[in-house]
């Protein structure tokens, strides 16, 4: 019998051919991590944004209605009258019977205004406008189910104060130094 003598096999394999596989995953993970990371920052702007447009649409529905409810106030519309229009649009004035009236009206299909007179006969004839404007038609605000729905309100306090403050003119020490030409 022949005697086998074991020889150590030799390798073909070079020790830097897996280098370049890992060097492409690595650089594949970090364009993938700073892809997410813009992705994730374009959609929180996306959101704020989308944050800001839905305040202004209901701030600019709230300032309408005070104005608003301060002309027809002024015409001596509440309590006299059924209706105000603004904007185009005739609104329904309802009241309590007495010295609360409320008017719902649309401004648009996305925003509506719900306006509060509250007129105080009693003590010093002063007058209380609040005016919420919402980003949503006024069917959704009645239904109150949207979650998006944005409200910002506006009041307006007005009347005969019971004591009128006195107006004094600031003196010569208030008024700041104007300065002389060189």
């Amino acid at each position: 019998m022949k005697q086998r003598i074991l020889q150590p096999i030799t390798s073909n394999l070079k020790p830097n051919k897996g280098f370049i596989i890992l060097f492409t995953v690595l650089i594949c993970s970090v364009i993938l991590a700073i892809a997410i990371g813009i992705s994730n920052i374009a959609y929180k702007e996306i959101i704020l944004t989308s944050s800001v447009r839905d305040s202004q649409y209901a701030f600019s529905a709230a300032d309408t209605g005070a104005e608003c409810a301060l002309y027809y106030d002024a015409l001596d519309y509440f309590g006299t009258q059924p209706t105000i229009k603004c904007n185009g649009i005739d609104a329904e004035i309802t009241s309590n019977g007495g010295t609360l009236y409320e008017v719902l009206m649309p401004l648009s299909e996305l925003s509506c205004v719900k306006i509060n007179v509250e007129k105080d006969y009693q003590t010093n004839g002063s007058t209380s406008i609040e005016s919420r404007g919402y980003n949503v038609s006024c069917d959704q605000v009645l239904i109150n189910t949207n979650p998006r729905i944005v409200e910002r309100a506006i009041q307006v306090i007005y009347g005969i104060p019971d004591v009128v403050p006195p107006i004094i003119p600031p003196t010569e020490g208030d008024l700041p130094p104007v300065p002389l030409g060189d």
